[in-house]
């Protein structure tokens, strides 16, 4: 969402865009037909393959400097370390790079840490300016000479379209009575998602309350852990892998609550949207997070990996309608006062700093 954001708004303003891309997904269709040029770098994925990451490098210097633009524009850890390098190789004047999460953050070995930590440092020393989406990925990001490097421009978004609660049930094949209490989130299926603390909880908290649901929407490389973990809980007929679905926010009144159990998170775009949408949330209390959610004010917040707190929490937001839908309306207040699409691409937009049509 943040790069479609990104391309539409140069796109808007007459700017001439590339898009550099490995794993083909939601991104990529969305440009279909929306004549924005994009290049397909199948060796640019997640997973690190020394060789492999080699001649990717190699591929995407050839392929700035073929296109030699003004700006070069980075996202994700690995392709702003690799695509930083190239782009400083190729000489571009100006690299920005937006640091969605810090890798260090996850759960690894220390020595991985260590030198992620190096890799992260390299990253912000290759780019000309370094956007953290939140103060606490600010205050995270390499400091030894490079902190005057990084500026914070928090993720922003703008009102959408959205399915009443039943018109979103139908379309999603949920087929439930209208009172049922659905839980629900939007997420990839990945460990970082913390998506197996909350299926634990929700068993807990379905055996005081069984008529309720869990709705997961998205797909991922935990596919089959979780599905056989549902198993194991004997649960599948009330948790429900919906997969990967387009345009999967304006779905959000499916939901009853929302619920982002991340063992690690920069600042959820989902939880905005879930703002919007004046959905109650409950999520862990890492990264940026903090900064949307305050607890009991704007929604629960639960200590990362905590089963019991997380049912705590389930089970409290089964109990206290009144208070969530009062957390609610305050994070819809919150979300449209401080967190501006318009706001977040107009600063962006200033780093750039490039002429008209180039």
């Amino acid at each position: 969402m943040y790069v479609y954001d990104l391309l539409e708004e140069a796109k808007r303003q007459g700017l001439k865009t590339t898009l550099i891309y490995g794993v083909p997904g939601e991104l990529s269709e969305r440009l279909i037909g929306v004549s924005i040029s994009s290049i397909h770098t199948p060796s640019l994925e997640r997973n690190i393959h020394i060789f492999g990451d080699l001649k990717t490098l190699l591929t995407l210097y050839k392929i700035i400097k073929k296109e030699h633009p003004d700006v070069v524009h980075i996202h994700s850890s690995k392709a702003g370390f690799i695509g930083g390098l190239a782009a400083r190789l190729a000489r571009i004047p100006k690299i920005i790079f937006t640091a969605h999460g810090w890798p260090h953050n996850e759960s690894r070995p220390e020595w991985q840490k260590i030198v992620f930590r190096f890799l992260e440092w390299c990253t912000v020393l290759f780019s000309t300016q370094t956007i953290a989406v939140s103060e606490t990925m600010h205050a995270q990001a390499p400091d030894i000479f490079l902190r005057k490097k990084v500026v914070t421009i928090k993720n922003g978004v703008s009102p959408f379209s959205l399915y009443g609660k039943e018109n979103a049930r139908a379309t999603l094949q949920l087929f439930l009575p209208g009172q049922t209490f659905v839980f629900g989130t939007i997420a990839e299926l990945h460990k970082n998602k913390g998506l197996d603390i909350l299926i634990r909880a929700f068993a807990q908290a379905h055996k005081h309350y069984p008529q309720t649901k869990l709705c997961i929407i998205g797909g991922g490389e935990e596919h089959a852990f979780l599905k056989k973990l549902i198993y194991q809980e004997k649960l599948t007929q009330d948790i429900i892998l919906l997969g990967n679905i387009s345009n999967a926010k304006e779905y959000l009144k499916a939901f009853t609550v929302f619920v982002l159990p991340s063992r690690t998170e920069a600042l959820g775009y989902v939880l905005l949207e879930a703002g919007i949408a004046k959905i109650p949330c409950i999520a862990s209390r890492v990264g940026g997070i903090p900064e949307i959610i305050n607890h009991q004010e704007t929604g629960l917040l639960v200590s990362k990996e905590d089963v019991r707190e997380f049912t705590l929490a389930l089970l409290f937001a089964l109990t206290h309608k009144h208070e969530m839908e009062v957390y609610a309306k305050n994070l819809h207040e919150k979300v449209l006062r401080d967190y501006s699409k318009k706001e977040m691409l107009e600063n962006i937009f200033a780093l750039y700093s490039t002429p008209k049509n180039s």
